[in-house]
C-alpha cells in the first residue's frame, strides 16, 4: 500500500513539473519554414548583418566545408521592416566546375517583421530557401569554390516630426526653443528598421507678427551595409537615387521649399537648385545627404505645434558570401534535386 501511495505522489509531482515547463513557452517562437517566422536562436540560423531592411545569410554548414560529393545550399532571408516586401534573389558560385545551377532574379515574398502585443519590434520574419542538393563534376585536386548571394528590393522609409513654433516676440517664445533636434527613437520605430534612415532633423524658426519661417535641416543616411541601386529603368542617367519628399501635416498649410547639394536633375547632373518635390537625392554606399527645407507658418496662437511627414523611396541591394571552400576530388557526376 505504501508503494502504491509513493508512486501516486511521484506521478502527481512529475505532471505538475511538466505543466510548469509548458506554461513558460514563448508564444512568439516559430519554427523555420517558408511560411512561418523562424527564431534567431534556432540551430544554424545566424545573421551577422545589420538589423535593418532585408538581409540574407547562408545557413551554417550549407554548403559543407570541405565539399565531398553531394552538398546542400540553404539561404535564410530576414525582414526587419514592418512592411511586406518582394525581393529578387541571385545566387552563384565562383568555380568553373559544373554541377551547380546559378539562380537569377528569383522573386521571393517576405512577410513583415514580428511585433509583440505592445506593438514593439520582437524579431524579424525569416524566410528559409532550401535550394536542394548538388554535386560538382570534373573535380581535381586543389579545386575550390565560393558561393555568393544577393537580393534587390524596393523599400520605403517614413518619419514624422513634430515641432513647436511661436512668434519670437510673443509671451510664449521662452517655452519654444528657436533651435531643436530630433534623432534616434524620436523619429519612430519604423524609421529605425530601414536600410536608408532619416538620421537627424534640426528645426529652427524665425519671424514674428503672426507668421514664422520654419526651417528643417534633414540628414538621411545609408546604414544597411548594402547600397542604393538604380531606382529607374535602364538608360536613365540617374544612379543611386533616393526619392525624397516632405509633406505638410497638422499646422502647416504651405508646401515646403527644399534644396540639397546631393540633388540631381533629370539629366543626372548635380543641381542644388533642383528643389521640386519629390526630389531626387544621390546617395552613395554608406554615405549621408543633407536636405534643407523651409516653409511659412501662420502663428495664430501663442504657441503652436506643427507636424510634417518625411518619406524616402528607393531600391536597395544586399550581398553576402561564403568563405572559400575546398572541393574534394573523386566526384564523377552532377545532379540536383
Amino acid at each position: 500500500m505504501r508503494k502504491v501511495m509513493l508512486f501516486l505522489i511521484l506521478g502527481l509531482f512529475l505532471t505538475g513539473c511538466s505543466q510548469m515547463q509548458t506554461s513558460n513557452v514563448n508564444p512568439f517562437s516559430f519554427g523555420g519554414s517558408s511560411d512561418e517566422g523562424a527564431s534567431l536562436q534556432e540551430e544554424n540560423i545566424q545573421f551577422n548583418g545589420p538589423q535593418k531592411g532585408v538581409v540574407l545569410n547562408f545557413r551554417r554548414g550549407t554548403p559543407n566545408d570541405p565539399i565531398n560529393g553531394r552538398f546542400g545550399v540553404i539561404v535564410d532571408i530576414a525582414n526587419y521592416m514592418d512592411e511586406f516586401v518582394t525581393v529578387k534573389l541571385d545566387l552563384w558560385d565562383s568555380t568553373a566546375l559544373t554541377g551547380f545551377d546559378s539562380i537569377k532574379d528569383a522573386p521571393k515574398d517576405v512577410n513583415p517583421a514580428i511585433y509583440d502585443d505592445q506593438g514593439r519590434f520582437f524579431k524579424p520574419f525569416i524566410l528559409t530557401n532550401d535550394l536542394g542538393k548538388f554535386e560538382y563534376v570534373g573535380v581535381r585536386d586543389g579545386s575550390e569554390s565560393q558561393f555568393f548571394a544577393g537580393i534587390e528590393y524596393f523599400a520605403h522609409t517614413n518619419a514624422e516630426v513634430t515641432f513647436c513654433v511661436t512668434d519670437i516676440y510673443g509671451e510664449s517664445s521662452n517655452n519654444c526653443p528657436e533651435s531643436q533636434s530630433l534623432s534616434g527613437s524620436k523619429l519612430g520605430e519604423s524609421n529605425s528598421r530601414t536600410p536608408v534612415t532619416v538620421r537627424n532633423v534640426k528645426k529652427t524658426h524665425s519671424g514674428g507678427g503672426g507668421s514664422a519661417t520654419l526651417t528643417l535641416d534633414i540628414q538621411i543616411s545609408d546604414v544597411g551595409r548594402g547600397r542604393v541601386v538604380d531606382f529607374f529603368e535602364e538608360g536613365n542617367p540617374n544612379k543611386n537615387i533616393v526619392e525624397f519628399n516632405i509633406i505638410p501635416q497638422d499646422g502647416i498649410s504651405n508646401n515646403f521649399r527644399c534644396s540639397s547639394r546631393d540633388a540631381v536633375d533629370q539629366s543626372g547632373s548635380h543641381d542644388s537648385s533642383a528643389g521640386n518635390l519629390p526630389m531626387q537625392i544621390q546617395l552613395d554606399k554608406g554615405k549621408s545627404a543633407d536636405i534643407l527645407c523651409t516653409t511659412d507658418v501662420d502663428v495664430d496662437s501663442a504657441l503652436k505645434n506643427v507636424r510634417a511627414k518625411i518619406s524616402l523611396d528607393y531600391k536597395y541591394e544586399y550581398l553576402t558570401q561564403t568563405s572559400t571552400i575546398e572541393v574534394a576530388s573523386g566526384v564523377s557526376k552532377a545532379r540536383s534535386t
